[in-house]
């Protein structure tokens, strides 16, 4: 058997920021009175034909505690959606599920470390991966057609939970960081089956965090479109709140604030503190943890942010055990 360490550099990450020195923790508000409903337009915009995913899968990694296989299959459109399940093992009762999904770019290691993190503490993991847009196209059509398909590709996962004996689809949490708890703060608003998600430097108003966000990516791609239509970063803003159709500020108001945990950090650039708090308002002020530092420097934190999402995903999906008992 062969096991993977998992580890993060930094001597502990500087004991986890001398323990969390400097962290504030914002409470839900008492006049909180819980979700909107969600309108039946907001199905009928993410529909799709269910399909049945194939068992076929490799294996990626074993450790002691977890096994680690990687499912692909033809997706809605013949796109390809690739999952690399967690499985814990789970025996007698089936377990609880987080769906993690990865930053933008790179390589899927916050993803996995995160993962790895929930399976070593009994819940398992899917890590849906990420959509690949196409370069050719027009950039606001392709950032809807991206932000709609990552929607539904969650949403297969979650058809395929719901295919696994093993696993309890009616205890799912979703956990992202950066571009993926962005994306997860839309998936969470649509998608009904999830219970409780944990957002970590987590926006809304996309408009402005494209056009002023100081993450390498975003700043090309930028530079390119203020280039190619000559355009300032304003006149590219509002260009993009005319056109864009998915911003998470949208879905907001259909997140359960009492089962949801921000992680903002106060100094962002990359995700604008501005768009962190903009979606904390709009999904009704959840319980959030404020980070004094940057989107970078928030990497000494990771231990933090593990205890406090692993923490938190398990007493939401424990109730939900409980009130089935």
């Amino acid at each position: 058997m062969r096991v993977h360490q998992r580890t993060w550099p930094g001597g502990a990450l500087v004991a986890t920021a001398v323990a969390a020195g400097g962290c504030a923790q914002l409470s839900l508000p008492a006049e909180y009175a819980g979700p909107a409903p969600r309108p039946a337009s907001l199905a009928a915009d993410f529909a799709y034909e269910p399909r049945v995913a194939p068992a076929e899968n490799t294996l990626v990694e074993e450790t002691d505690r977890y096994v680690v296989r990687r499912f692909t299959f033809d997706a809605v459109d013949d796109r390809p959606l690739t999952l690399d399940y967690y499985d814990v093992g789970a025996a007698d009762t089936p377990a609880p599920v987080v769906l993690v999904g990865p930053i933008m770019g790179g390589s899927n290691r916050v993803a996995r470390h995160f993962a790895g993190h929930f399976a070593d503490h009994g819940l398992a993991a899917v890590i849906v991966h990420r959509y690949d847009p196409d370069k050719d196209a027009d950039e606001i059509d392709e950032l809807n057609r991206m932000f709609h398909d990552v929607v539904i590709d969650h949403r297969q996962a979650i058809d395929w939970i719901e295919q696994r004996p093993e696993l309890d689809a009616e205890r799912i949490g979703l956990f992202g960081v950066s571009a993926g708890a962005v994306k997860g703060a839309i998936v969470y608003g649509v998608e009904e089956r999830i219970d409780t998600a944990v957002l970590a430097l987590a926006g809304g108003d996309l408009p402005y965090l494209f056009s002023y966000s100081n993450e390498g990516t975003i700043g090309r791609g930028r530079r390119r479109a203020l280039k190619e239509h000559d355009l300032t970063q304003a006149e590219l803003r509002e260009e993009i709140r005319d056109q864009f159709h998915h911003d998470p500020l949208r879905y907001a108001p259909y997140v359960d604030a009492r089962r949801t945990l921000l992680v903002l950090a106060r100094f962002d650039a990359a995700v604008p503190h501005h768009c962190g708090e903009a979606l904390r308002k709009a999904m009704g002020g959840p319980e959030t943890i404020m980070l004094p530092t940057g989107h970078y420097g928030a990497i000494v934190y990771v231990p933090y942010i593990q205890g406090k999402a692993l923490k938190f995903l398990r007493r939401h999906l424990a109730e939900i055990d409980g009130d089935r008992q």
